[in-house]
């Protein structure tokens, strides 16, 4: 089954076997494994905070940007999508992303 990150259109894009888990607008889902050639796509309304077993076998996907791979191989990666303020104008909401390698 496909999945994207609808908080802002995002797409996982897994080249290799991972694992992963993740967490909707609070609402944990318990980690699976995701096949390579597979690609996923998960929605939020405020927060999603995706957790990927194998930075190097998953591609990021976001509109606007070049596909990327989320981080080094075998690694634990941390990938946070969340809706802040604009800085311009308060009445508005942007999404902050933000990529995280464990060490």
């Amino acid at each position: 089954a496909d999945a994207l990150i609808a908080v802002r259109g995002t797409v996982l894009q897994f080249v290799a076997d991972s694992y992963v888990e993740w967490t909707d607008d609070g609402n944990y889902h318990r980690g699976v494994e995701i096949r390579a050639g597979e690609s996923r796509t998960f929605e939020a309304k405020s927060r999603l905070e995706v957790k990927v077993g194998n930075g190097a076998g998953v591609q990021v996907i976001a509109p606007g940007k070049p596909p990327r791979i989320a981080g080094p191989p075998g690694k634990i990666v941390k990938i946070t999508y969340r809706k802040v303020p604009d800085p311009l104008d308060p009445g508005l909401a942007q999404i902050e992303e933000k990529i995280e390698a464990a060490q």
